[in-house]
């Protein structure tokens, strides 16, 4: 029969208490693994370059104690003052890698500006060796300058003076133009020289055929022709006594 001695009590409460020492330092060495991963946010303010009395700020962001096959999204959940605007982000950076962005158009009379991020790791391919996945957030701040200048504006007035204008009374001429007499004017009309009908007047002919007989030309011109060849040819035969 089993009996629990002295001995074996201390033995089996020995074991429990190393049983659970071990628990803990598990749960312990698990929960500082995961929550290694460290993040921290530094700002360095300016006054814009424009000169227009703004101000910006360049953040850097820096990571610790990130597993080798990690790698972080960091995007921004939150910024001041408003009226500003981010530039930079999101982003994706290695493990214990550093990045930065960067905060334009902060008005002149803020003297705080603050930033708000979230930083997710994960592993950098599925199943890469010394990965985790965790969710971490970081926040910066930064005092602004606050003695960046606000170009005044500069109104010149030109005043020019204008010499009062002196008008000299106009003297006035009066001519006096003398009447024009108009004297009559008579004309006679030269006689004109006497006429004569066309039928009084003498038909004058000039030598020659008159116009219409030009056919009968033509038919004395043909027959005089016949006979001077006529004429060649019957010399023709009597000269050479051909036929």
């Amino acid at each position: 029969m089993f009996k629990l001695t002295y001995v074996r009590i201390l033995r089996i409460g020995l074991a429990a208490v190393v049983a659970i020492v071990l628990a803990v330092a598990g749960v312990l060495a698990t929960t500082t693994a995961a929550s290694a991963h460290g993040g921290q946010v530094t700002g360095t303010p300016s006054c814009a370059p424009s000169d227009n009395g703004l101000q910006e700020v360049a953040w850097t962001v820096t990571t610790t104690n990130v597993p080798s096959g990690d790698v972080a999204l960091v995007t921004a959940t939150g910024f001041t003052p408003s009226g500003s605007t981010l530039s930079g982000l999101p982003q994706t950076i290695g493990p214990n890698k550093g990045m930065s962005f960067t905060q334009t158009e902060i008005p002149a009379t803020a003297v705080v500006a603050t930033v708000s991020l979230l930083i997710e790791w994960t592993p950098a391919y599925p199943g890469a060796p010394e990965s985790d996945t965790y969710q971490g957030t970081a926040e910066g701040q930064t005092v602004l300058p606050a003695n960046c200048q606000t170009p005044t504006t500069t109104t010149t007035t030109t005043t020019t003076t204008v010499p009062p204008v002196i008008t000299q009374p106009s003297s006035t001429t009066t001519t006096t133009v003398p009447p024009v007499i108009t004297q009559p004017i008579t004309t006679q009309a030269a006689p004109a020289p006497p006429t004569e009908s066309a039928a009084a007047q003498p038909v004058i002919q000039t030598g020659g055929r008159p116009p219409n007989n030009t056919v009968a030309d033509l038919v004395v011109g043909v027959l005089s022709l016949l006979a001077l060849v006529s004429a060649l040819i019957l010399w023709r035969r009597r000269r050479y006594g051909t036929n």
